[in-house]
């Protein structure tokens, strides 16, 4: 048994439940190292990163009910960092959800975020993003650490119809090469943001 010394070999039903339990207890531990990092063999917290952890639990009960679309289904995608989910990104994403049957979000990592918008965004991490934005009523789906640049590839394996951006972003990028296939192949369409 991982850890389990002082079990004797006749009591091998204990010895598998001292087993299960010790790999609970090393799920635990490693659960908290995600949001820590190594310096000299030291663990340190990182500066202001959130603390939230997500379990696939947690993925599950938020993703409940996410079917993937039908057939003939006109798929929409917007994708961004969706940081401090709000009011006007649902305002958004229900406008965005009207122009189709299915609406996929692509949620950007948290490094692509914080190379694209500086400072320290962003302010909540991918998963806390991720879950935000499932939790919204006009979203089916969501593409995880979505890719910057949208390519033939991807829409071809998500079946997208249409690809929608907002008008008003904190990206410091230019959006040319993030849009470009889309662009060239008229697929890409702007919405109004709202303002809040």
């Amino acid at each position: 048994a991982v850890g389990g010394g002082g079990m004797d070999e006749g009591n091998s039903s204990d010895d598998s439940d001292n087993e299960i339990h010790n790999d609970d207890e090393m799920d635990d531990e490693l659960s908290v190292f995600t949001a820590s990092q190594y310096n000299d063999g030291e663990r340190i917290v990182i500066g202001n990163q959130s603390k939230f952890l997500t379990t696939s639990m947690m993925l599950r009960l938020f993703s409940a009910g996410v079917k993937p679309p039908g057939e003939g289904m006109r798929v929409i995608y917007v994708d961004g960092a969706f940081d401090m989910f709000h009011c006007g990104h649902v305002r958004f994403l229900e406008e965005t959800a009207k122009r189709g049957d299915y609406l996929i979000v692509g949620i950007h990592g948290d490094s692509l975020v914080n190379k694209r918008r500086g400072s320290n965004l962003p302010l909540m991490n991918l998963h806390e993003r991720v879950l935000s934005v499932l939790g919204c009523k006009y979203v089916n789906d969501v593409l995880i650490d979505a890719p910057l640049a949208i390519t033939q590839e991807m829409i071809a394996s998500l079946k997208i119809s249409e690809v929608v951006h907002g008008t008003e972003s904190d990206d410091i990028g230019a959006i040319d090469e993030r849009y470009k296939y889309p662009r060239e192949v008229g697929m890409l369409t702007a919405i109004k943001s709202p303002i809040d």
